[in-house]
């Protein structure tokens, strides 16, 4: 497992290409990510939102994030001493077959996995919790890199 560390500008490079993918809204039904079987040789950035599938190309398979089982994390208007920690569970649909991923920053759980010839790894969890808002699980979505597993 490789973690990656981004300095501020890094970080804020960062943020704007997935606000720039965030606002290109799918046409319709399940979003199909641009991994072909012939080209699959990534990576791909894309945001799953809660409970929605989100078809990868014409590979036949599928990733859904289907539970938040906690988060945990410093509210966005507070400062706190630690940042908390947030945990998800994604469905790995390869043709006939459904793996169940539990990926996150709490405690043993990793962010990345790799499964099904894939490598799979959550960037960030969003939205950040605040003190003045709930947010129902629908506005969750998770940011998600997805290439070919090497």
């Amino acid at each position: 497992m490789k973690v990656n560390s981004f300095g501020s500008a890094g970080s804020l490079l960062l943020f704007f290409f997935l606000l720039a993918q965030g606002c290109q809204s799918p046409a319709g039904g399940n979003k199909l990510v641009s991994l072909n079987e012939a080209e699959f040789s990534g990576p791909d950035t894309l945001q799953l939102p809660y409970d929605q599938a989100v078809r990868i190309g014409e590979t036949g398979r599928s990733l859904r994030f289907d539970t938040l089982f906690r988060d945990s994390r410093c509210p966005e208007d507070v400062n706190c001493i630690w940042s908390g920690a947030w945990e998800i569970g994604i469905k790995l649909v390869a043709r006939d077959t459904t793996h169940t991923l539990k990926l996150g920053t709490y405690r043993q759980t990793t962010m990345d996995t790799t499964l099904a010839g894939c490598t799979i790894q959550v960037l960030d969890l969003l939205p950040r919790p605040n003190t003045t808002i709930k947010h129902p699980k629908s506005d969750y979505r998770a940011i998600v890199v997805i290439r070919k597993a090497e």
